[in-house]
């Protein structure tokens, strides 16, 4: 059996200073409303998905049937009466009321580069805090280098949680150009 490399980790720390969201003029957000989960599944099968395809009954398995689950957790980013974004604003148990997470966020291709990824992911941060959460964190891959780029924008930084790590985010940042100057060690 293949073992999977562990995916890379990023905490944002606090929720303070949070700038507004504010969409261009022609999108706008809204959280999930039944109907919805196609538009979902088709934004991560597009943007996101490496393990699998998503469908409805994998989205109902996974999230519906989740005691988590929360329609106002889910975001999605509207052009033209169509979803084209999405972000979770996720927790692991239904009693964890301090640290939330960031999952699945994905722009459709043809509506990147318009900061929609941050807005949306900035969106979901304005719900923890709105909830009294304290902290997030997100789990990504070390070649999605367009989103770790953006949640560094978005106060994010690296958490090192396994061997190797500092390693792989070494080269994260040799790759975004950017100086990362760490002593940490796996947790």
């Amino acid at each position: 059996m293949e073992r999977k490399i562990p995916q890379l980790q990023m905490r944002r720390k606090n929720l303070e200073n949070l700038p507004d969201v504010i969409m261009p003029e022609e999108y706008s957000m809204r959280t999930f409303k039944d109907g919805d989960e196609s538009a979902w599944c088709e934004i991560i099968n597009k943007t996101v998905s490496v393990e699998g395809t998503w469908d409805l009954e994998k989205f109902n398995t996974t999230f519906r049937q989740s005691p988590v689950f929360d329609p106002e957790r889910i975001f999605f980013a509207i052009f033209e009466d169509k979803s084209i974004g999405t972000a979770m604003a996720w927790v692991k148990e239904p009693e964890e009321k301090i640290t939330g997470m960031v999952h699945y966020v994905g722009v459709l291709p043809e509506h990147r580069g318009k900061n929609l990824g941050y807005l949306i992911t900035l969106k979901v941060l304005h719900y923890m805090k709105k909830n009294g959460f304290k902290d997030v964190f997100l789990d990504t891959d070390d070649y999605r280098l367009s989103a770790i780029k953006t949640y560094l924008e978005l106060g994010f930084e690296p958490e090192i949680i396994a061997d190797n790590q500092s390693e792989r985010w070494a080269e994260v940042f040799r790759n975004l150009r950017i100086e990362w100057k760490t002593d940490k060690s796996p947790r």
